[in-house]
């Protein structure tokens, strides 16, 4: 019960929160772009948009625990789409901007069926923490995907990609300073 309970004062807010920083919920306005999708955006009422490393644990650990489940409850029936943005983390390079530029790469060859298929072939058998895959595993999940193991890593290698990844990781730092 409220009965009797006063909000919080401008002061008590201050000393809760001594740094200033915004806390709460928070709006962000993000697109969909050219970035990978999967699921009916026709359809879907919502769209998840995935910040992530491929090297990075803790997004290894979300896809091998969650991510399937999140796929098969919301994309699978309709109820929103996921769309996954890379943001290599400057402790896991190179492999995190390898990886991230090899994905970009499968998208431009086969599409997003394609892209989605990678990342979780990527996410289930990396190293992760910035050591990555060796050429041959990384080959093989390359063949795994439908695709030509050295137009891939040609493409990745030239780093076509660069400026389309860097745009992400902007994009992220800009929406976190808002």
């Amino acid at each position: 019960s409220s009965a009797g309970k006063t909000a919080p004062t401008a002061a008590q807010n201050a000393a809760a929160n001594p740094s200033g920083e915004k806390t709460g919920p928070q709006t962000a306005t993000i697109s969909l772009d050219d970035d990978p999708v999967m699921g009916d955006r026709k359809k879907a009422k919502v769209a998840i948009v995935e910040f992530s490393d491929f090297e990075c644990p803790f997004c290894q650990k979300f896809h091998k625990d969650s991510y399937d489940t999140l796929v098969k409850e919301y994309v699978d029936t309709g109820k929103a789409v996921i769309s996954f943005r890379d943001y290599p983390l400057p402790f896991h390079e190179p492999k995190a901007s390898l990886a991230a530029e090899t994905a970009q790469c499968v998208k431009e060859s086969k599409g997003d069926a394609a892209y989605f298929k990678f990342s979780k072939l990527y996410f289930e058998n990396t190293v992760s923490n910035g050591k990555g895959l060796t050429e041959d595993a990384l080959n093989e999940i390359l063949v795994q995907s439908g695709l030509n193991p050295s137009l891939i890593n040609e493409c990745a290698t030239s780093e076509k990609f660069k400026d389309e990844i860097a745009k992400e990781e902007k994009k992220e730092s800009e929406r976190k300073s808002e």
